[in-house]
């Protein structure tokens, strides 16, 4: 949705919108997204860094993946439940998100 000069991306919950995040369409460089990523990924008390973290939206459904929880959440009717262990993450991950990992993976950090 267009809201004061940015474009506001929304998601449907119990029958109102909510504000997911908001952006401009102003040109960006490409040092602009390296410095993002550079934080994020490698700064010591980033979420990113500090929990396993996933999500896949598809028509239907979104798949949110933070730490040891899954969330799936279709619009009207959001589940939450608590996975039991690094074999079901992995599980979770190849099956749900398609992202596989080499056997003997392991997640460091808080929540996974």
């Amino acid at each position: 949705m267009p809201e004061d000069g940015a474009w506001v991306l929304q998601s449907l919950r119990e029958g109102s919108w909510l504000d997911l995040y908001a952006f401009t369409m102003e040109p960006r460089h490409h040092v602009d997204y390296v410095v993002a990523n550079h934080f994020t990924s490698t700064y010591p008390e980033s979420r990113f860094v500090r929990t396993a973290t996933a999500q896949l939206p598809a028509p239907e459904v979104r798949w949110v993946l933070r730490g040891m929880e899954l969330v799936e959440d279709r619009g009207e009717r959001v589940t939450t439940r608590a996975l039991r262990g690094e074999e079901e993450l992995l599980s979770v991950l190849a099956g749900t998100f398609r992202l596989r990992f080499p056997p003997g993976t392991h997640f460091r950090g808080r929540g996974a």
